[in-house]
């Protein structure tokens, strides 16, 4: 009795540890694409402001083309912070951090109990089968809220 709680204490170890690292790469990805849309987008409506700023002050926009290439970069600027508002990459990246954080926890706390139970000669199997209906329900009410991953993208 005591080896099957053990082994199944050891297979929700198994799927809190893929669970935490699938949830930890994907606030990766989602950071990185905030990041990719962010830069660019700061940095042209930098430009664009202070060469706005700049001609505007000193009166030197005369040439058509100018201004419309100001205007059309000044657009791509502000698609891309609307795609970021949009997309929303770094609050889901925050969510699936911490998704990840509470699968570690459940592992953690997991390990101890199994070296605990492999290190003791006498076993109390009603506790040790409690300790894996708590872990075991945990487990389940962090997967019903984590946010989705999108494994298409790999």
């Amino acid at each position: 009795m005591a080896d099957e709680i053990l082994n199944q204490l050891v297979r929700l170890q198994e799927r809190s540890r893929r669970a935490s690292i699938d949830q930890l790469k994907e606030a990766a990805r989602l950071k990185r694409m905030h990041y990719f849309l962010g830069i660019p987008a700061i940095i042209i409506s930098t430009i664009v402001g202070s060469t706005a700023f700049i001609s505007a002050s000193e009166g030197q926009i005369t040439s058509r083309y100018i201004i419309l290439l100001i205007a059309g970069v000044s657009m791509v600027a502000a698609i891309l912070s609307s795609l970021m508002t949009f997309l929303g990459y770094n609050e889901r990246a925050e969510k699936h951090r911490i998704t990840g954080g509470l699968y570690s926890n459940i592992r953690r706390r997991l390990e101890a109990e199994i070296a605990i139970s492999k290190s003791s000669q006498n076993v109390d199997t009603n506790k040790l089968s409690d300790n894996l209906r708590e872990l075991s329900d945990q487990y389940s009410k962090i997967t019903e809220n984590a946010p989705i991953i999108d494994f298409e993208k790999d």
